[in-house]
């Protein structure tokens, strides 16, 4: 099963830098508008089978369909030799990923070829007025990378031609399909109503690919019940979260990202139907005396999965 580590190395990233100021660099992202239920446990039905979440996979030879939409705002304030500036950042992006489960040892994928279709991101800055927007489109769009676990972990591999330069740079920190699974989840049945934690590294794996940036993180989760769905009754995991780092390069930033989210589970197929995020995003950081920068905005995240 899919966890919600974001579906490529670029702009589907959690924290990606969003703008320049001259003042350094700060970081935004976002999610679809319909997070509203993220965190909420409201109508489950609070009654069902104990669920090992770590062992929901695909079937072998399934094709996994992931989408992803993204959309943050973030209000800016800063401070340059005495003077005061207001503005924004405001960040949509999409993602469409198609995953082959190509072959399993011992009950668990260890092989998938990956389908970019669209990977895309735009992010628009507004300083005093000043207005600027930067589009970006991923470099393995219409490319397949193969995804093997081994020895040393999962390793991707581009299929059919050689990586560019930029290319080998993000299969470096490629977002692997499955990568954070067997941290997200205890080894074991869970009951309804039963919480766990996750800290530390396992909880920044969850988030998948090179969060080079952050450093701490927790996971505060829980089987809250089964809600109708396809399948019949899909459970539900909900939770809190949270992140936070230090920016090194340019201005020295202090970044936190914390939130809620909900996970619906189809145990047939194996996929996450649905995952919702709604979180917050601030930032901080100086240059010494007079040059400061402060963020705060909305981070909300919907990833949807279906199975042909």
């Amino acid at each position: 099963m899919r966890t919600w580590s974001f579906p490529t190395s670029r702009s589907s990233r959690l924290l990606t830098p969003a703008v320049m100021l001259g003042l350094g660099s700060f970081m935004a992202c976002g999610g679809g508008d319909d997070s509203s239920e993220a965190g909420g446990a409201d109508g489950l039905a609070k009654e069902g089978p104990a669920v090992n979440f770590a062992q929901l996979y695909p079937k072998e030879g399934a094709v996994v369909v992931s989408k992803m939409e993204l959309n943050g705002d973030v209000a800016i304030k800063a401070t340059l030799e005495g003077q005061e500036m207001t503005g924004s950042v405001k960040t949509v992006g999409s993602t469409t990923q198609e995953a082959t489960y190509v072959r399993f040892e011992d009950g668990k994928p260890v092989e998938l070829v990956v389908k970019t279709v669209e990977d895309k991101q735009s992010t628009t800055s507004n300083m005093m007025g000043q207005v600027s927007t930067e589009n970006e489109e991923g470099s393995f769009v219409g490319r397949e990378v193969r995804e093997v676990h081994g020895p040393n972990g999962w390793e991707a591999v581009l299929l059919g031609e050689e990586p560019t330069l930029e290319q080998s740079a993000e299969l470096g920190g490629w977002d692997f399909e499955l990568e954070g699974h067997n941290e997200m989840y205890p080894d074991r049945a869970v009951n309804v109503g039963e919480s766990w934690v996750v800290d530390g590294e396992e909880a920044l794996a969850i988030f998948g690919g090179d969060q080079e940036d952050m450093d701490t993180g927790s996971f505060k989760m829980k089987f809250s019940g089964y809600e109708s769905c396809n399948s019949g009754q899909c459970p539900v995991v909900t939770g809190e979260f949270t992140m936070g780092g230090t920016i090194e390069e340019g201005m020295p930033m202090k970044l936190s990202f914390n939130g809620n989210f909900k996970q619906v589970v189809d145990p047939v197929t194996g996929v996450s139907p649905k995952v919702s995020f709604k979180g917050e995003m601030s930032m901080e950081g100086s240059m010494g005396p007079g040059a400061e920068l402060k963020g705060k905005g909305p981070m909300n995240m919907i990833l949807t999965q279906s199975v042909r």
